[in-house]
């Protein structure tokens, strides 16, 4: 499985200095505007690195391939997930290094709400990748691609609908401590991130290759 997980890392590793200059444009480019948009950006692209990889593995026939290896079908999702889950790592220690930085030449920047930029966004694409995953393992890269733009882009249009048209919180929402949303945002990920990958094993173990 450690295998599988490399294998996933070489991948993107080959373009590491694209990565690289793409992410330190945009980081010279928020020290001077909005830094939220950079942790946003580079956090749903790191997070979102597995779902591009199964998309790879799925037009390159790599499942049909890999379930001939003395792995389990359970094995491979269980991969697929924990690549997911070390690039969200890697994307929040790397912004948070950023972050401290940021907040230490520039003024204006707090710290505490750039840590908040970073875990919700982290949290957005954990949940995006949670529907995704199960879709790709269903329908395959081709079939699905309709429905993953459906997925990134109706969370997007619904906020913006509801900014536009003036809907506001509820009031006993805006004045939760803090404390409560992370417990929340965690318990939402942790069932999520298991119904996913519950969903994503079962049609892969079902799945005709």
């Amino acid at each position: 499985m450690k295998g599988l997980i490399l294998k996933d890392i070489y991948i993107f590793g080959s373009n590491i200095k694209l990565y690289i200059i793409y992410f330190a444009f945009f980081g010279v480019f928020s020290f001077f505007s909005d830094a939220s948009f950079f942790y946003g950006i580079v956090m749903m692209m790191l997070t979102l690195l597995s779902i591009t990889a199964a998309s790879y593995d799925d037009m390159a026939h790599w499942p049909r391939f890999a379930v001939s290896m003395p792995l389990s079908r359970g094995q491979i999702v269980t991969a697929r997930y924990l690549f997911m889950f070390i690039m969200t790592g890697s994307a929040a220690v790397l912004l948070s290094i950023f972050n401290v930085v940021f907040s230490f030449f520039k003024t204006g920047i707090s710290l505490i709400e750039g840590f908040a930029v970073i875990g919700a966004t982290g949290s957005v694409g954990l949940l995006a990748g949670f529907v995704i995953l199960p879709i790709l393992y269903k329908m395959g890269a081709e079939r699905a691609r309709i429905l993953m733009i459906l997925v990134m882009m109706v969370p997007y249009a619904a906020l913006m609908l509801a900014n536009a048209l003036g809907v506001k919180l509820p009031a006993w929402l805006m004045h939760m401590p803090p404390a409560v949303y992370v417990a929340l945002v965690l318990a939402l990920l942790v069932g999520g991130g298991l119904i996913s990958f519950g969903v994503s094993r079962n049609i892969f173990e079902k799945k005709d290759l």
